[in-house]
């Protein structure tokens, strides 16, 4: 008659599978809290039209001198001559570009007061009130650039950002496929092609 050691194996392997799928648990509690299973952040993925791209530097984190005093030169130009709309908006999206998006705001709105129909000024707004985390704001500035140019690939693309961002995922879908089918071929349409065959 065997005894009950004659088979560890057989009787520690309740206990083995149980411990395996502690650690198991443990550990995709550990990836959760890390935020590994969270949907991708598509903050900061829209595109600017006029520069393009944000500039590493964010003064609220880095303060860059030169970019500042290059800021405070703007402002001071700007306030001597109201008029000078190249100026007003170099500073606009400087500001931007910084992270400076309430002020910025406020240089694209002064802008559009002359210009109400620069799509790409619109754009860049929206831009900002979506970094502010005004969605409304920013899905409003961006309809605006589309009314002026239904065909603006940015406008197009950045609308869908923002709809995803809120969980409008076939609204998302809609203008990433416009964005696609205006210029299939360019990195715009690339990144709206990844995010359109996104699960």
């Amino acid at each position: 008659m065997a005894s009950n050691t004659d088979n560890p194996k057989r009787l520690d392997s309740p206990i083995f599978i149980l411990l395996i799928v502690v650690l198991l648990l443990a550990g995709m509690a550990l990836l959760f809290v890390g935020g590994v299973f969270e949907a991708p952040e598509v903050e900061g993925s829209l595109t600017k039209s006029v520069s393009k791209t944000k500039t590493e530097n964010n003064f609220h984190n880095n303060t860059d001198l030169t970019k500042l005093n290059e800021i405070k030169k703007l402002e001071e130009a700007v306030a001597q001559n109201p008029n000078d709309y190249q100026t007003l908006l170099k500073l606009a999206h400087l500001l931007n570009d910084s992270g400076f998006y309430d002020k910025a705001i406020k240089k694209y709105q002064q802008y559009l007061q002359s210009h109400s129909n620069d799509a790409d000024v619109w754009v860049d707004m929206g831009v900002c009130y979506y970094q502010l985390g005004d969605v409304d704001n920013a899905l409003k500035a961006m309809q605006e650039g589309l009314k002026i140019n239904p065909r603006h690939q940015i406008a197009n693309f950045n609308t869908g950002i923002v709809n995803l961002s809120i969980g409008n995922k076939a609204t998302a879908d809609k203008y990433f496929t416009k964005a696609i089918e205006i210029n299939p071929n360019s990195e715009i349409a690339k990144r709206a092609r990844s995010l359109l065959n996104a699960k």
